[in-house]
């Protein structure tokens, strides 16, 4: 399992689709986003986006995989 969270600072005017997704009018402002949201969909992640009342934009994710998805190999030695 592994979870993240990134924060960074905003002017606090961000729109969010109806699926939860910061959305954009500039071109190419939301490129990250959706590519993120593909990358997430592919590994069945869990996550959400959203803005801290101090003005905050966050992404936080979970992402959770068994040693079958990964071929068995867990890449740490026990």
């Amino acid at each position: 399992m592994f979870c993240a969270e990134f924060a960074n600072t905003c002017d606090g005017t961000v729109v969010f689709d109806s699926d939860g997704l910061p959305t954009s009018s500039e071109p190419e402002h939301d490129v990250g986003t959706r590519s993120m949201t593909v990358f997430f969909t592919k590994h069945t992640a869990v996550y959400q986006y959203s803005v801290t009342e101090d003005g905050m934009f966050q992404l936080r994710f979970l992402i959770n995989r068994s040693h079958e998805q990964d071929g068995g190999a867990s890449g740490v030695k026990t």
